[in-house]
């Protein structure tokens, strides 16, 4: 008689069948009940866990410097007035609570810094902001594996005063959590994790940003998790400060902190079995480990027998749309933008879309916007004998930033600098070293074609184009000179450089898939959106028309709120200009939102 074996946490009924089948299926219904009383019995646990503890106040500091931070990436104590760091006694698997407030000024520290009984650093718990301030309020973590303690950074002159706290047992409920834990230990077990189709050879998670970023050397897989649980990873790493074996992300997608940093670019850091506990936070990890090793790594989760706690997904596209809340169709798509501050942001940091597109749908974009650049190399109308591209009167930080000049043209406006400072607005007197070399790079010889090879382009250029004078006064009209000759390849004007841009793309790759990014507003500057419109309709191209969506408009908030008197890109953004001048982010993440649903509707 054949049998069928049920397996349950070590435990197993073997079943016959054949011609007593209703004893068979008897059995198989008291396993399945006694697999729900055991689940039902490990949710019991877990509430009583709860019910048995509570936050208190954290013990004394063990050691406090006043006028001092810690660096995330040394661990070393850095010297700044505004900030006092605080050493608190810990064992991994705790539960603590901060409330903190820490600043741009000390962009190299966090406000919680790990370290091991040897004084190894571990890792670190919310980095300083790049701009302004972060406030934290009882925010909750989890000191990793092998923490001995920790430092606790917080300014000594901004925002919430510092507390912490440390989740303790009821002391008339110590025995009786004592034994839920050990019956939770007795229903525990680890499932690992299948990354087999979630690998993206060639790149690595940074460990200081969370881009997915290329190297031949590594791979990275992406993967769902929950705060707090409680997991198991191997694999091997090797590199400088920027790899980290374990990214972890917020639910926005946001990056949040780094776990297991490389120790050295010459010798590998092998971990086998190493537990940790993800941060409180966390809804998503990024693991990074060496391509040549792929096969050995493993990261296990810890769930209970019914597989509580266990990310099960039906297939992988269930389970990039969990890591990825906008599409997992872009998982791996490689992508290059170009443009202005508008999508360069706070320097192509965290406070970019670009950087926010990436991690909402794991996307590996290349930022090449540049800040106040412009992608016409003149104004057409401006054109004289003696200004032969309309150079003449355009803004300095417009002018020796534009996109679309040849290497040669660049550096004949070096050599050639004593005719041009006159006549360029607010131009230095000489050009030093290091701005002649950013002029030159500046250019898409160097800026674009090197890079080519990706599969989206996305082109923002347009605002720049439309005010090049001094003062920021529309110096040219984009819309009529399209309509005066749409083919055009004249690089002195908007639409001239684009298409001679398109070109450059299309030579290398006809196949490419080309996006032009909308202006975010049509009311105050109507001609950008419009003329990025009948470009892109000229080609055949899509359009993400953000002016649509944003409801970013010149309306005038009325009331006696806070806001009124400000219009409504006033509201989303302090400078009326700049999204990552809203400091939060919640601009970038609007615009990054919207962009990345939109490509997504396009894969």
């Amino acid at each position: 008689m054949p049998e069928i074996t049920i397996r349950h946490d070590e435990r197993e009924l073997v079943v016959g069948l054949g011609a007593d089948a209703e004893e068979a299926a008897r059995q198989a219904a008291i396993a399945t009940a006694e697999a729900a009383a055991i689940a039902a019995s490990a949710a019991q646990i877990e509430s009583n866990k709860q019910a048995s503890s509570v936050f208190v106040a954290g013990p004394a500091a063990i050691d406090t410097q006043v006028g001092f931070y810690i660096g995330r990436a040394t661990g070393n104590i850095v010297a700044n007035a505004n900030y006092t760091a605080r050493k608190y006694t810990a064992a991994a698997g705790e539960v603590w609570r901060v409330s903190s407030t820490i600043g741009s000024d000390i962009f190299a520290g966090a406000v919680v810094v790990y370290f091991d009984a040897g004084d190894a650093l571990l890792g670190f718990d919310t980095a300083a902001p790049g701009s302004g301030y972060t406030y934290l309020k009882q925010h909750e973590f989890t000191p990793p594996a092998n923490t001995a303690y920790f430092w606790i950074t917080c300014s000594n002159t901004n925002g919430l005063a510092p507390t912490v706290e440390k989740l303790a047992l009821k002391a008339d409920s110590a025995k009786e959590a004592e034994r839920a834990a050990e019956a939770a230990d007795d229903l525990a077990h680890y499932a690992e994790q299948d990354l087999s189709a979630l690998w993206q050879d060639g790149f690595y998670t940074h460990g200081n940003t969370g881009v997915v970023t290329a190297s031949a050397s590594f791979t990275t897989a992406r993967l769902p998790i929950e705060g707090g649980d409680l997991m198991r990873f191997s694999g091997t790493i090797r590199g400088g400060t920027s790899v980290a074996a374990l990214v972890f992300f917020t639910p926005r997608g946001t990056y949040l902190s780094k776990l297991y940093t490389a120790t050295s670019s010459t010798v590998d850091d092998v971990y086998v079995d190493q537990t940790f506990t993800a941060p409180a936070d966390a809804r998503a990890v990024a693991l990074t480990v060496l391509l040549a090793n792929k096969d050995t790594a493993r990261l296990e989760v810890l769930g209970t027998a019914d597989g509580d706690g266990i990310a099960l997904f039906d297939d992988v596209r269930d389970l990039k749309a969990t890591v990825y809340p906008i599409s997992g169709q872009l998982v791996g798509q490689t992508a290059l933008i170009t443009g202005t501050s508008i999508p360069w942001g706070d320097g192509g940091g965290a406070n970019s879309y670009p950087f926010k597109i990436a991690a909402l749908t794991g996307m590996a974009i290349t930022n090449k916007a540049i800040a106040s650049s412009c992608a016409r190399i003149g104004v057409k109308a401006n054109i004289t004998g003696g200004d032969p591209f309309g150079e003449f009167g355009m803004a300095w930080n417009n002018w020796h930033k534009c996109l679309m000049r040849t290497t040669a043209e660049i550096q004949s406006r070096i050599d050639n600098y004593a005719t041009y400072q006159p006549n360029i607005p607010g131009s230095p007197a000489t050009l030093t070293a290091q701005t002649q070399a950013e002029m030159l790079s500046y250019g898409y010889e160097n800026r674009i074609v090197p890079s080519l090879g990706k599969d989206i382009y996305l082109i923002e250029h347009a605002h720049n184009d439309a005010f090049v004078g001094v003062g920021g006064y529309e110096g040219t009209d984009l819309v009529d000179e399209f309509n005066a000759d749409p083919d055009s390849r004249d690089r002195t004007t908007w639409h001239g450089a684009i298409n001679t841009l398109i070109d450059i793309i299309r030579a290398a790759e006809p196949k490419a898939r080309i996006v032009f990014v909308g202006h975010y507003e049509d009311a105050r500057k109507a001609q950008v959106s419009q003329a990025q419109a009948l470009l892109a309709d000229y080609h055949s191209l899509p359009l993400v028309e953000l002016w649509r969506y944003t409801g970013w408009t010149q309306e005038v908030i009325t009331g006696a709120g806070p806001n009124a008197g400000d219009t409504i890109t006033e509201l989303w953004m302090p400078d009326d200009l700049h999204p990552h001048s809203d400091t939060t982010g919640e601009a970038n993440d609007f615009l990054a939102s919207l962009i990345a649903r939109e490509l997504a509707r396009m894969a």
